[in-house]
C-alpha cells in the first residue's frame, strides 16, 4: 500500500536525523493521512481505522501540543 510506503519513507527520515518523539510522529501521521484523504477528516478517521470523533481529538491534542 501507498501510505505503508510513504509512512515507512517519514519513519527512516525521521530517524536518520536523529530519532523522534511519539508526538511528532503521530502528527506526521496525521497530516499525512489528511493529505492522502485530500483533506477530508472522516475519510482520513477510516483511513487509520478510528471514528471522526476519535480522530478530531487526536488531531486536536498534537495541534494543541498536548500528549498522553
Amino acid at each position: 500500500m501507498a501510505t505503508d510506503k510513504a509512512l515507512a519513507a517519514v519513519l527512516a527520515q525521521t530517524i536518520e536525523r536523529g530519532g523522534f518523539a511519539i508526538d511528532d510522529l503521530n502528527r506526521q501521521i496525521y497530516q499525512m493521512t489528511i493529505r492522502q484523504a485530500d483533506g477530508n477528516v472522516a475519510r482520513a478517521a477510516r483511513m487509520l481505522g478510528l471514528s471522526r470523533a476519535q480522530f478530531a481529538y487526536r488531531l486536536g491534542q498534537t495541534s494543541n501540543g498536548r500528549s498522553r
